[in-house]
């Protein structure tokens, strides 16, 4: 992900795709946010303080479409 600005596809272990935005914040920063679907993604996940996710790409050079699961500890 190259640029300040740019779409994903989230697509969790039952099948389910979520479009989410990330903005990258300055080099100094070092931060983002996810918008897009993303709220009703935690939210429908059930995703909270001390869950975690477990991401991967298909390919190495397909970095727009991102499998994941969850786990709670």
């Amino acid at each position: 992900m190259d640029k300040k600005t740019t779409m994903l596809s989230l697509i969790d272990d039952c099948g389910s795709k979520w479009d989410c935005v990330v903005v990258f914040g300055t080099m100094s920063d070092k931060h983002y946010r996810i918008g897009g679907q993303w709220k009703r993604m935690v939210d429908s996940r059930r995703i909270h303080p001390g869950s975690y996710m477990i991401i991967g790409s298909p390919m190495p050079e397909n970095h727009k479409i991102v499998y994941f699961s969850t786990r709670r500890l």
